[in-house]
Order: C-alpha cells, then sequence, then structure tokens
C-alpha cells in the first residue's frame, strides 16, 4: 500500500512539473493569422520609423511606400512625373495613403533627407519637390553641396542653425538609417522601390500600372479571395552594384 502511495505521489510531482511545459507548447501554437498580423504591425511600425511625409487618409486601406534617394536620376523622374497622377488619386479616392522613406546612399542624400526632417510637416512635401528640381545643382557643388543644401533650406522654413542642430542629431540619422533593415525584408535592390499593402511592386514604374497595383490592392482588402492578376513583368533600373550594396557600404562607413 505504501509503494503505491510513493508511485501516486511520483506521478502527481511529474504531472505538475510537466504542466508549465504544456502551457508553454499551447502558446506557440497561435493561429497562422495571428501571427500573420503581428508580423504585419510589427513590420508597420519599422516603416514609421523612417517615413517622412504622407499624404492620403490616414484611414484608407492601402498603405504604400517609396523608397527613394535624393540623389537618384529615377528617383526625380518619378517624383515629377509618376507622383502627381499616384497623389492626386490618394487625396481624391481615400483608398490610398502614401508614405516616403528615404535611403541616403551618400552624404549629400542623407544631408537633403536630413533637412526633410527639419522642416514642419506641412513644408516636407513642398521641400521634396524643391530638392529633386535641384538635383543636379546640387550634386554638380560636390565639396561645397553643403552651401546648396543650407541655400534651398529657406524654401522648408529651416534656418542655417535649425539645419546645423539637425546634422547633428544622433537619433535623426539612427531614424534615417532604419530603412536599411527593410531593404533584405523586401530585397530592394534599386531605387525607387514601391511597397504596396506590405508587398513590392514589381511593375513598371508609370503612373498607369502603379495606380493598377494600388487597386489591386484594395480590391483583395475589400472583398477577400478575390483572384489575383498575374504579376507584371519586373522592371528594374538598377546598375551595376545593388542598391542595397550601396547603401549598405555607406551605413557602415558613416
Amino acid at each position: 500500500m505504501r509503494e503505491i502511495k510513493i508511485l501516486y505521489m511520483l506521478s502527481l510531482m511529474v504531472a505538475v512539473m510537466a504542466m508549465p511545459l504544456l502551457l508553454c507548447a499551447e502558446e506557440s501554437k497561435a493561429p497562422a493569422a495571428v501571427v500573420k498580423e503581428q508580423e504585419r504591425h510589427k513590420l508597420a511600425d519599422q516603416l514609421e520609423q523612417g517615413l517622412v511625409c504622407s499624404v492620403g487618409s490616414a484611414n484608407a486601406p492601402v498603405s504604400m511606400y517609396v523608397f527613394t534617394s535624393f540623389t537618384c536620376a529615377y528617383c526625380k523622374r518619378f517624383q515629377n512625373i509618376v507622383w502627381p497622377a499616384i497623389k492626386k488619386y490618394c487625396e481624391t479616392s481615400k483608398k490610398a495613403k502614401v508614405a516616403f522613406i528615404h535611403l541616403p546612399s551618400d552624404i549629400i542624400a542623407l544631408d537633403c533627407a536630413r533637412l526633410i526632417h527639419c522642416a514642419k510637416p506641412e513644408m516636407r512635401e513642398p521641400l521634396i519637390q524643391t530638392l529633386f528640381d535641384k538635383q543636379e545643382y546640387i550634386v554638380r557643388q560636390q565639396h561645397n553641396y553643403l552651401a546648396a543644401v543650407e541655400d534651398l533650406a529657406r524654401f522648408g522654413r529651416v534656418s542655417k542653425e535649425e539645419f546645423t542642430l539637425c546634422r547633428l542629431n544622433k537619433t535623426l540619422k539612427d531614424k534615417l538609417y532604419s530603412g536599411y533593415f527593410l531593404l533584405e525584408r523586401f530585397k530592394i535592390d534599386s531605387s525607387p522601390t514601391i511597397i504596396v499593402n506590405n508587398k513590392p511592386y514589381e511593375g513598371p514604374l508609370r503612373a498607369k500600372e502603379v495606380l493598377a497595383a494600388i487597386e489591386k490592392s484594395y480590391e483583395e482588402v475589400v472583398n477577400p479571395g478575390v483572384v489575383q492578376a498575374e504579376k507584371p513583368t519586373p522592371q528594374s533600373s538598377s546598375q551595376g552594384r545593388s542598391f542595397f550594396d550601396k547603401f549598405s557600404d555607406f551605413v557602415k562607413g558613416s
């Protein structure tokens, strides 16, 4: 009888000790949908760290991010030719919101991005346009580029003293470099790169195709299960070393 009691006590102790492990195992079996939603929020937080300017309704079902750089010729073309149509669409349809994230691959692009962050939110969009309009002028200055950027700062109502403080702000620098961690996540190898609802857009950088991608994402959100169209053929604007390599080298060397 005593042996039976001992065995019973031992089995009870084993059961009690194993209970936390069983509970942990159950907790780890979170539904795939929950895990996916957690990843989506984590990614959204990372994206929010680097954005400088957004257009469209905050509650729009489609989120589009444009990864760009101020010394990139293709980015200037996007800003002048493609962006106006997208901006108008976002402001009138309320279906999408667009945010810009600057990925500086050189010191000139970095200081231009710093200037945008220094400006008041309502001045950022026109200042972005000004910096792209003056892209060739700024780049031609080479070692004297900073004087050119400081001169353009007045369009964002940023004083020389304010801009100097921004350039010395390590927190701002880290914020600008936050996009670095997203390059591999989205396999970004050129700029500009567009992300629509956390999916890389792989079509040509023309307003018609980009707007079609936004509409497609909108339909997928409001009508889940809709048949997905075939992806357009990727059109890469990168030449030589990838944008990821250039940005990585610049971050490590700065």
